[in-house]
């Protein structure tokens, strides 16, 4: 399995906790996963941020449309706006950015055109 596509399945943050745990401890083939629109707040988006820094295979990551909240604004921005970013910015579907100290995410441009 390289692509798993997982779109507006509410799977919140239990689902995205299950997935973070497999793809940190045993899956190392997936490249590409989208979670768009599923009810996943920072607890779940947390999860994942961790997860990708075990799992070197997972190259592309989509989130937007979750409730990106401060805890997932903060650490979704780790993996995307470090000086040697986990995920690169076309292999994402948010852009981090900070504003008074405080992190935010932006739904990126090229998204909508590449997929």
């Amino acid at each position: 399995l390289k692509d798993l596509v997982i779109r507006s399945n509410n799977i919140k943050d239990a689902g995205m906790l299950a997935l973070s745990e497999t793809l940190a401890c045993y899956n190392k083939t997936l490249q590409k996963l989208w979670v768009n629109n599923n009810n996943i707040t920072g607890v779940g988006i947390s999860s994942l941020a961790s997860a990708l820094l075990s799992n070197s295979s997972l190259t592309n990551v989509y989130i937007f449309g979750n409730q990106l909240d401060q805890k997932a604004r903060n650490a979704f921005a780790l993996v995307c706006s470090s000086e040697s970013p986990r995920l690169l910015p076309d292999n994402t579907d948010v852009a981090s950015y900070q504003v008074d100290g405080k992190n935010y995410l932006a739904e990126t441009w090229q998204f909508h055109h590449s997929h």
